[in-house]
């Protein structure tokens, strides 16, 4: 995700001028960096929300969800022999 903000802060500085830098542009780029910034910030905190949720779900049916892999794993094995 911050690759994303790379990419915008690379794209603002090109259009930046020093001699001729309106108020129009100064809240464009700042409106394109916040929401740049903050939909990362969102992607970020879903990913978390995710991750810890499948963590928590695999430790509680660890054994199960062992039990599925090694027949998945047989039966995949066998077919291909």
């Amino acid at each position: 995700m911050g690759l994303y903000g790379l990419i915008v802060s690379v794209i603002i500085l090109g259009d930046m001028d020093k001699n001729n830098y309106q108020f129009f542009k100064a809240y464009s780029h700042l409106g394109a960096g916040l929401c740049c910034g903050l939909s990362s910030l969102a992607a970020g905190l879903a990913i978390g929300i995710v991750g810890d949720a499948g963590s928590l779900g695999f430790s509680r049916h660890q054994s199960e969800l062992a039990a599925r892999k090694t027949l998945h794993w047989h039966d995949a094995y066998f077919d291909f022999r």
